[in-house]
């Protein structure tokens, strides 16, 4: 957003015809945060001492109101007054989101992003992306709505570095269990003999769909009644993930 307004502002003072009333309006994809660029309206300004302010609302609620927009270099005049516009130009941008760091700069899979809350261990989680695309695309918001930040008991089950990993987390009596692969397609076997001898327990499971390879966004959920002598089968896709919450049952 940052970048995108800084060249929308360059544009309108160096490209600059006349329109001094003019007012630019810049709107983020989800609509809920609007940039307006404008000049003073006060008449009794000398046209050559008029500025350009901005404003920002958010959910339709103005957060910066009318403060005045300048450009200063070093050694230099600061731009802020006299400026006229010559010219704007209008723009829509969609672009995919790129990482900069791992083996992969694409983020492929929707459901290795959610187990990585349970193998990577921090008591600050971080989730990326706009809370739009979040409410757009509602599966596994059950999940981040019960998964904890801070841990009792932790397990690893299955262990290839910087191949695979499964890896058992209690909280209180609640377990949650993830396993994530790298860009091979494996299943993994999971016995749950972490679980007290003898009580039934009941799991949400959340996996990859049939497709998950080429659709990303591919999900599917299921309710399973487990055991401590339950062994479950993890299917991951590519760069997949699968999630297993535990709890009992009796």
């Amino acid at each position: 957003m940052k970048i995108i307004f800084s060249l929308f502002v360059i544009v309108i003072l160096f490209n600059g015809c006349t329109g001094m009333k003019d007012t630019f309006i810049l709107v983020s994809p989800d609509r809920s945060i609007s940039v307006e660029v404008s000049f003073q309206t006060d008449e009794i300004i000398p046209q050559d001492a008029k500025q350009l302010v901005y404003s920002i609302t958010f959910n339709n609620r103005t957060v910066v109101t009318h403060s005045p927009l300048s450009l200063v270099f070093r050694n230099m005049p600061m731009l802020g007054f006299g400026l006229t516009v010559t010219g704007s130009d209008r723009k829509n941008v969609n672009e995919s989101w790129e990482r900069v760091w791992g083996k992969r700069t694409i983020v492929k899979n929707n459901y290795n992003q959610l187990a990585l809350m349970i193998v990577y261990e921090s008591a600050l989680q971080v989730l990326c992306d706009s809370p739009f695309n979040y409410r757009n695309s509602p599966a596994g918001l059950d999940f981040l709505k019960i998964v904890p930040t801070t841990w009792d008991d932790t397990r690893v089950i299955n262990a290839d570095i910087g191949n695979y990993i499964s890896i058992a987390r209690q909280s209180g009596k609640e377990w949650f269990v993830a396993s994530i692969t790298d860009w091979d397609q494996r299943e993994l076997k999971i016995p749950l003999d972490f679980l007290e001898p003898g009580r039934k327990f009941a799991a949400k499971i959340w996996q990859d769909g049939e497709d998950a390879d080429t659709n990303p966004a591919s999900l599917k959920s299921e309710n399973l009644a487990v055991t401590s002598q339950t062994i479950v089968t993890a299917k991951l896709a590519k760069g997949g993930g699968h999630i297993m919450h535990i709890s009992t049952a009796d």
